[in-house]
C-alpha cells in the first residue's frame, strides 16, 4: 500500500481547516513517527528553517507530537521559532517527550489536554557503546562517567535556563527583571530530576510553576488533532518515514503550493 502526499493532502484537508477555524490562526504540526526510535535529528533544524523561510505567516500555533531526540538540535529549533515568528503558542494533544519539550519552553503559552503525556528532558551521553543518564552519574565512582555526566547535565540545565529567562518564553515575567535563579532551579528540577528517563511531568507540577501553561477542555479540538495525528502516523508507518511537518498555511517553493514537508521523501 502506498500513501502519497497528494492523497494525504486530500484526506486531511477538512481536518486541517477545522483545526485552523477552532484556533483562529494558522498552525504547524510536527509529528514524529511513534514506531521509530529516532526522534529529532540535526537535519530537522534545516527543515524547520526552510519552512519558516517559505511561509509568510508569522503568528502561528505549534502543535507537537513525538518522543524526543537530539537535545542540541531541539534548542536550536526553539530559537529558530523565536527568531522566525512574531509570536507562537504550543499545543500538546497526546505526547511531547524529552528534548521535544524545549520547543514549548520558548513559546508564550503551552496548552495541553488531559490525555497528554509530557515527559522530562533527560540528557544522556554515550561511553563505550553504552548510553548513560547524566543525572544518574553525577556522583559516580567512575571519574570519567562523573565528569562527563556533570558536563552534559549542567550544559542542559544552562540551556533550559537560557530558554526560560530571556523573553519571550513560557515563564511568567514580572514587572521587575527576572533574575531569581533559585526559582529557575525549581523549574529545571521539574524538567530534569525525575526517577526514570520516561517519567511523566504531572499537570499539577506544570501548573504549580510560574509558567504560562493551561489545560484545554475543548474535546472537539482534541479529537481533530488526534485524528490528524492518526492519519499522519499511518502515512509515516506505510512510507517508513520519521517525521512529517504539516501546515495550515500555504508553503510555496518553486511556484508550487503545498502543506506537507517530509524529509527524504
Amino acid at each position: 500500500m502506498v500513501i502519497n502526499l497528494e492523497n494525504l493532502e486530500n484526506e486531511t484537508k477538512s481536518i486541517r481547516e477545522s483545526i485552523k477555524k477552532n484556533l483562529q490562526r494558522d498552525f504547524i504540526f510536527l509529528i514524529y513517527n511513534d514506531a521509530s526510535e529516532e526522534g529529532i535529528i540535526e537535519h530537522d533544524a534545516i527543515l524547520l528553517k526552510s519552512f519558516l523561510d517559505s511561509c509568510s505567516v508569522r503568528n502561528l500555533s505549534i502543535i507537537l507530537h513525538g518522543n524526543g531526540g537530539d537535545f542540541r538540535t531541539s534548542i536550536l529549533m526553539a530559537h529558530l521559532l523565536n527568531e522566525g515568528l512574531s509570536s507562537f503558542n504550543t499545543y500538546v494533544p497526546l505526547k511531547c517527550c524529552s528534548a521535544l519539550c524545549c520547543l514549548f519552553l520558548k513559546s508564550h503559552e503551552m496548552i495541553f489536554f488531559s490525555d497528554a503525556k509530557i515527559t522530562q528532558i533527560d540528557p544522556v551521553y554515550q561511553h563505550n557503546g553504552i548510553w548513560f543518564r547524566a543525572i544518574k552519574q553525577l556522583k559516580s565512582e567512575d571519574q570519567f562517567l562523573k565528569e562527563n555526566a556533570n558536563k552534559v547535565f549542567h550544559f542542559a540545565s544552562f540551556q533550559i535556563t537560557q530558554l526560560l529567562t530571556k523573553k519571550p518564553s513560557l515563564f511568567k515575567f514580572k514587572d521587575v527583571d527576572y533574575d531569581d535563579f533559585g526559582h529557575t532551579n525549581e523549574i529545571v528540577s521539574i524538567f530534569m530530576n525525575k526517577e526514570e528517563h520516561s517519567s511523566i511531568i504531572l499537570s499539577s507540577e506544570l501548573q504549580g510553576l510560574d509558567l504560562n501553561v493551561r489545560e484545554s477542555k475543548d474535546r472537539t479540538l482534541f479529537e481533530l488533532m488526534r485524528d490528524l495525528i492518526s492519519k499522519c502516523q499511518n502515512f509515516l508507518n506505510v512510507e517508513n518515514k520519521r517525521l512529517i511537518l504539516l501546515s495550515s498555511a500555504d508553503i510555496e517553493n518553486g511556484g508550487e503550493i503545498y502543506h506537507f514537508i517530509v524529509p527524504d521523501l
